[in-house]
Parts: structure tokens; C-alpha cells; sequence
């Protein structure tokens, strides 16, 4: 036999192994993900917000950081939201780079107490401008004094609203792989997992479902979230952020991920946004890329 046809035969049996045998592993896998997106939609709204207050309250009691996630039970109006037409004060111009490209809004987010006493409630507004951040901060005394901004670019992302939901830090392995958030929290959160058995043979699956709002959802990486307290995860180059007023070292506040995967933050980007104590009206932005 031709010695190049033999070989050809054996790899092309070999591949067709190879993928004989990830279609046996898939058939499992598959099957779980449609059962467990069909017990999800099976669960009503007052379970759900039910569960979600139990994770919540647990993690209040200890250490914890805020976990943003895009949502269906988050108005695409409500304050915490990506896309749409963010809120500026009267007159306040649209951030533009120095060559008078506009700048891309991408997300807009109230502070909660984690971040700091003297960010709480303060509403950060954050732009793409020139492949750079740029962050504008308001204080919550005055929200009622700030209106909505037309993009001129016409180019707005559809409005995604954000539910905010505590989480114990340790549910983070902060090196940007999956937060086996489900696993820790079914192991952490009295009586959840008793609460999960009861609606599902796949708890873990189930439950990150209900905490992004939607069937789909599968993973949920660093990468996917916006994360609010406690320390910056994946930081790939060093921050030096300081006040440009009183030139301290600023507290890191929040990272916000490519929730719509369209934010232009580059190949599994992420960015931070820092803010000075003293002087909150101030905040910096990076971007690092993975």
C-alpha cells in the first residue's frame, strides 16, 4: 500500500475517534445545560428574588465586594446600567479625544458603602476615549441635577440594566479564572443548597442562570463581571494611580468587564477605575488587556 494513503487513512481514522469520542462527552454536558436552562425558567420570580436575598444577607455579615451583573430584573433606566444615554450635568460637553473623536459611554454605576465612605452613593460615569478611560464622578446629593446625554455618535449600545448582588471575597481566585461563585456559594450560604435540591438536579448551573437573569448564561469569569470593593483582580501591567490635586495614592473603587462585548476594551479587556478620598470628584482609568 502507498505509504502516503496509509498514513492518511490512520489519521483520518484518527480524527474521526477523536471526535466520536468529544460527541459521547458532549451528549452529558448538553443535556445538563438544557435541563438545567429549562429548571431555571421553571422557578418564579419571588424564589428567585428569594434566593438572591440569601446570598446577599450571608455575605453582608462578613467581608464582602458587590457583583454587578447584566439583568433582565434590572431596568435598562435604572442608575446602575451599561449603554444607553448616560447622565451628565446641564451644558456638560461629550468627552472627545484630542484629535474630536467622541468618546464611547460605556457604563454608568452609583457606588454602594464597599467602595468607601466617601464614594457612597456617588454616581461614576465611564467613557472609552481614544483607547483610554475616561471617568467622570458625581456627587448623590446631586443626581436630581443631572440629565441624560445623546451620544453623537449614534452608535449608543442598547441600555442593559445591572443588578448588584454581595458576595463573599473568597468567592474570587483572582487570577481570571472561572469564580466557581455557584460551587462556593452553595458551600458557604446556609440552607441554600437545600433551597437549590428542591428546584434542580444541577444547582450549581441553575444558580449562576439566576444571578446573570438569563437561561444562557454559563460561566460567569472575572472577565464578564463589573466588581465593586476589596482589591483589583488581574491586573496584567502595574497602576500608579494618583490625585491630580493633592498627587495621593487613590483608592481602587470598581472593574467593569466587557458585559456587552462590545466596549472596545480589547481582547478579554477589563478596566479599573480609581478615586482620590479627598477629593472624589477626581477618578482615574486603566485598561489591561488578556
Amino acid at each position: 500500500m502507498n505509504p502516503i494513503l496509509f498514513w492518511t487513512a490512520v489519521t483520518a481514522a484518527g480524527l474521526i475517534v477523536l471526535v466520536g469520542i468529544g460527541w459521547l462527552f458532549s451528549v452529558p454536558g448538553n443535556k445538563r445545560r438544557r435541563q438545567a436552562a429549562i429548571d431555571f425558567e421553571k422557578i418564579d420570580g419571588p424564589t428567585r428574588a428569594g434566593i438572591l436575598v440569601m446570598i446577599d444577607q450571608h455575605a453582608r455579615a462578613g467581608v464582602f465586594r458587590v457583583l454587578y451583573l447584566r439583568s433582565t430584573a434590572a431596568t435598562p433606566s435604572s442608575l446602575a446600567r451599561i449603554g444607553g444615554q448616560p447622565l451628565a450635568r446641564a451644558g456638560e460637553p461629550w468627552p472627545t479625544g484630542e484629535d474630536g473623536e467622541p468618546g464611547k459611554f460605556l457604563l454608568q454605576l452609583p457606588l454602594p458603602a464597599v467602595a468607601g465612605k466617601a464614594w457612597e452613593g456617588r454616581l461614576i460615569v465611564v467613557y472609552m476615549v481614544q483607547q483610554a478611560l475616561l471617568v467622570r464622578s458625581y456627587s448623590g446629593a446631586h443626581l436630581d441635577e443631572l440629565v441624560p446625554q445623546t451620544d453623537p455618535t449614534s452608535t449608543a449600545v442598547e441600555p442593559v440594566g445591572l443588578q448588584a448582588v454581595a458576595i463573599p471575597t473568597a468567592a474570587d481566585d483572582g487570577h481570571g479564572a472561572d469564580l466557581n461563585l455557584a460551587e462556593q456559594l452553595i458551600k458557604e450560604v446556609p440552607g441554600l443548597e437545600s433551597k437549590l435540591a428542591g428546584l434542580t438536579a444541577y444547582p450549581a448551573p441553575v444558580l449562576l442562570k439566576l444571578l446573570a437573569g438569563h437561561a444562557e448564561a454559563g460561566d460567569i469569569r472575572l472577565e464578564d463581571v463589573v466588581l465593586v470593593g476589596d482589591a483589583p483582580a488581574l491586573i496584567s501591567s502595574t497602576h500608579d494611580p494618583k490625585c491630580l490635586i493633592c498627587h495621593q495614592p487613590m483608592r481602587f473603587l470598581f472593574q467593569l468587564a466587557d458585559a456587552t462585548q462590545s466596549f472596545g476594551l480589547g481582547d478579554c479587556g477589563v478596566g479599573y477605575v480609581y478615586g482620590c478620598d479627598t477629593h472624589p470628584e477626581f477618578c482615574q482609568g486603566f485598561v489591561d488587556c488578556y
